[in-house]
């Protein structure tokens, strides 16, 4: 069975699970979001990707931002 990424109601949450089984559970989008680009962010990093780095800090400086003004 493959993964599968989907929305919990009525908590809200999104889910992620393999082979039926759940993996991980965010709070809502936005920490599915948040956490990605966090990840992606570290993987840049341990790379020393320093252009993509720089592109990856500014998506999440905005997407923050954005989610601050909501």
């Amino acid at each position: 069975m493959p993964s599968r990424l989907y929305y919990a109601e009525p908590e809200g949450t999104v889910v992620l699970s393999k082979n039926g089984q759940e993996v991980l559970r965010y709070p809502s989008v936005e920490a599915l979001i948040e956490t990605h680009i966090k990840g992606l962010i570290a993987q840049a990093s341990e790379d020393q990707n320093p252009s993509l780095l720089s592109r990856l800090e500014t998506l999440y400086q905005q997407s923050t931002q954005a989610l601050s003004t909501n």
